[in-house]
């Protein structure tokens, strides 16, 4: 599956906001760990993979690095990182949901024979986000310093087909208008990142064999004695049983 130029052209002028760009490869011997050694850059990056029933490696493993942007929100404040900016505050008073999803409007075009992700926001949301949803009471001090949610924005994506063993490279492009010049700019940008990624792929990677010696291994340690642990579960087993 490669995208042509007039197949996004005409994906583009019938009003998507959002148009993939594909090209499938075969990636002889490469593993997810192998392919996301050779892609990452900079400080951020991530790869998924999952397993069904258990034991079976689900069908695909998604992975990307260089985000456009991350979000990052505490409480009703959302600042905004990019390559070129850093960490910016955008603005107090948000809902971070509601403005992920004004970020995000409209989904991509839809392409056959593409699993339902194809880019989009990657990251995690913490419980205490519900705080901008609900009237509740106070929560316990943060003693950790972490965001409610940190997300980043990625508009390129290495997807791994298990099952077929191929991989689609996807750069989402967003033409700034159904204009032929508009229309030409966004598929030679994303046209771009494809041969970037393409060409890391390429380079044998320099990962190196990792020994699994008792040396690497170490005791797990605690500073959550035992019976105080046994005790607190035993407590949340009650509230569960009382309806909580």
């Amino acid at each position: 599956m490669n995208t042509t130029y007039e197949a996004f052209t005409a994906l583009a002028r019938a009003g998507h906001r959002r148009v993939p760009v594909v090209r499938e490869v075969i990636l002889d011997g490469v593993t997810a760990v192998g392919a996301f050694a050779r892609l990452h850059r900079g400080p951020w990056g991530f790869l998924l993979e999952s397993l069904e029933g258990g034991e079976r490696w689900a069908r695909y493993s998604f992975l990307a690095t260089e985000p456009r942007e991350v979000l990052r929100y505490r409480g009703r404040t959302v600042e905004a990182w990019t390559p070129g900016g850093g960490w910016q505050v955008e603005g107090g008073e948000v809902a971070p949901l509601e403005h992920l999803g004004a970020r995000l409007r409209g989904p991509s075009a839809p392409l056959p024979g593409l699993p339902r992700f194809t880019g989009g926001a990657v990251g995690w949301i913490g419980y205490d986000v519900v705080r901008t949803l609900e009237r509740l009471p106070d929560g316990p001090p943060d003693d950790r310093g972490l965001p409610d949610a940190l997300l980043l924005v990625c508009d390129t994506l290495l997807v791994l087909d298990n099952l077929y063993q191929r991989a689609f490279v996807i750069a989402t492009a967003e033409p700034a208008g159904p204009g032929e010049a508009a229309v030409r700019a966004a598929w030679t940008e994303a046209a771009a990142r494809l041969d970037a990624w393409l060409g890391r792929l390429a380079v044998p990677s320099a990962l190196a064999p990792l020994p699994l010696d008792g040396a690497r291994r170490q005791e797990a340690t605690t500073h959550y004695p035992g019976p105080r642990f046994e005790g607190d579960v035993q407590r949340v087993r009650e509230y569960i049983l009382a309806g909580d």
